[in-house]
């Protein structure tokens, strides 16, 4: 008696779904997954820098044509984070300010005897480092066509282009060197792609500061 009524309730459920599918053609369809589109952020700090008042030109402007190019839709998002010491020692002179008659004295007590700088200024310089970064939720293309995209927007000329660790936000990464003091690094991961200027610091160490950087400029998606 009991495999009778635990067939004929199968039955009944069976003829009851051929039914409603029958009524409801799309009772049976799965439903699309609407895709889910990748988070980017410039939070007010990153990696142990701070986020300027404003991206810093030329560089935001040649990201900015590198987006456009590579065909970047809305949520790019564009920030220049320092350390502060780049605050200081590369802020812009305001050119309608009185000269101070006593400035030149003072840049000559900062010399030795030779005339060179001395040892603390010498390492408020090399201290100094900023980076500003383009970061898309959009934008599809791997780091050595972000870079080749990067040079045509009439960006810095690159050294050669090296594969980087991408650090825990994974994906894959490249960096370029400028000079000893500077480097362009571009990288793409999962429908995210971003490119960072990095002053201040060498190919290596600037690579392993994006990389951090990317743990904030890529928050993880909620569902």
């Amino acid at each position: 008696m009991t495999w009778i009524l635990i067939i004929g309730g199968g039955l009944i459920a069976v003829a009851l779904s051929a039914y409603i599918a029958l009524v409801n053609p799309g009772f049976l369809k799965s439903k699309p997954i609407a895709p889910v589109v990748p988070a980017v952020d410039t939070p007010a700090a990153a990696a142990g820098l701070t986020k300027a008042a404003k991206p810093a030109e030329p560089a935001t402007g040649v990201f900015k044509k590198t987006a456009t190019a590579l065909g970047a839709g809305p949520g790019s998002e564009f920030a220049t984070y320092s350390n502060g010491e780049a605050q200081t020692s590369n802020s812009e002179k305001n050119p309608n300010s009185e000269k101070n008659p006593n400035s030149e004295k003072t840049s000559n007590s900062k010399k030795d005897s030779q005339g060179k700088p001395d040892g603390k200024q010498e390492a408020t310089a090399s201290n100094a480092v900023t980076s500003t970064v383009w970061v898309s939720p959009t934008a599809s293309a791997d780091p050595a066509a972000i870079a080749a995209a990067y040079t045509k927007s009439g960006g810095e000329k690159l050294g050669t282009l090296t594969t980087v660790p991408a650090g825990p936000r994974g994906g894959s990464m490249a960096c370029a060197a400028v000079s000893a003091q500077q480097s362009l690094c571009f990288w793409t991961d999962e429908g995210v792609s971003g490119a960072a200027d990095v002053t201040g610091m060498g190919r290596s160490a600037a690579a392993q500061l994006v990389a951090n950087m990317r743990i904030a400029l890529e928050p993880p998606v909620i569902p």
